[in-house]
């Protein structure tokens, strides 16, 4: 699972392409395969490391590493802000 976790990391990779990469004839057998090893589906450990890509960082209310861009993108892929 490290390299569909790479994968996934990514983020330029579909989980069907993902699952044909590392082995897997069909996606529901890697995302059974996936949870079962990561307790979360592939799908919900790539929104968690795109959410982590934002580079929102809160430390005593401060927030660090912002790339205005990069947000703007990740927001705008994940249909979360109407640009």
């Amino acid at each position: 699972m490290d390299k569909a976790k790479l994968l996934l990391k990514s983020g330029t990779w579909s989980i069907d392409d993902i699952a044909d990469e590392v082995g897997f004839s069909d996606k529901s057998g890697f995302i059974a395969a996936f949870k079962r090893v990561e307790n979360i589906t592939p799908g919900q450990f790539k929104s968690q490391f795109e959410d982590q890509q934002l580079g929102i960082l809160m430390d005593n209310e401060k927030v660090k590493n912002v790339n205005i861009a990069t947000v703007f993108e990740l927001l705008k892929d994940k249909k979360r802000f109407p640009l």
